[in-house]
C-alpha cells in the first residue's frame, strides 16, 4: 500500500474515532442528566410529598425532552465534525499538491536548462515568474553562472 493509501486509512480511522468519542460523550451526558433528574425527583418528593406525583410527571417530561434534544444534537455534532475534518483534510492535501506541482515545475526548468547546456546552447531559458523559492533562485543564479562559464569556454575553444 502506498503512502496516500495509508494516509486515507489513518484519516478514516480518525473520523471513526472522533465519531465514537462524540457518541460516548453524548451517551454519558444523557446518563448523567438522567441520574440528576432522578435525584431531583427523589429530593423534591421528600420535600413536597403532597406534590410528588405532579413533580414526578413534570420532571419526567422535561427529562424526556432533554434526552430527545441530546439525541437530535448528537448526529448534528457528528456530521459537523466529520465535515470539518474532511474540509481540513482536503485543504491540507491541496496545499501539498500545490507544493509538489511547484517543485516539479522547478525541476522541469532545471532539467530543460541542463539539456540545453548539454546540446551546446548556453542561452538561459526565461525564468518562470510563479516560483518564489529562494533556493530555486539560488539554483537559477548558479545555472546562469554555469551558462556564462560554458559560453566563455566555448569562445576559448573557438580561438
Amino acid at each position: 500500500m502506498d503512502r496516500k493509501g495509508k494516509q486515507k486509512i489513518k484519516f478514516i480511522c480518525l473520523i471513526l474515532g472522533v465519531m465514537a468519542l462524540l457518541a460516548a460523550v453524548f451517551f454519558c451526558k444523557v446518563l448523567y442528566e438522567k441520574k440528576i433528574f432522578e435525584d431531583q425527583k427523589e429530593e423534591l418528593s421528600i420535600i413536597y410529598p403532597e406534590l410528588a406525583d405532579e413533580l414526578s410527571e413534570n420532571i419526567s417530561y422535561y427529562a424526556g425532552k432533554n434526552i430527545q434534544i441530546d439525541f437530535l444534537m448528537m448526529p448534528v455534532a457528528v456530521v459537523l465534525t466529520v465535515i470539518a475534518l474532511t474540509g481540513t483534510y482536503f485543504l491540507l492535501t491541496s496545499a501539498n499538491k500545490r507544493e509538489i506541482t511547484e517543485a516539479e515545475n522547478e525541476l522541469d526548468y532545471i532539467y530543460e536548462q541542463l539539456l540545453r547546456f548539454q546540446n551546446g546552447n548556453v542561452d538561459m531559458v526565461p525564468l518562470p515568474e510563479e516560483s518564489s523559492s529562494p533556493k530555486f533562485a539560488d539554483v537559477c543564479d548558479k545555472l546562469r553562472d554555469l551558462g556564462y562559464y560554458f559560453s566563455d569556454l566555448k569562445e576559448r575553444l573557438a580561438q
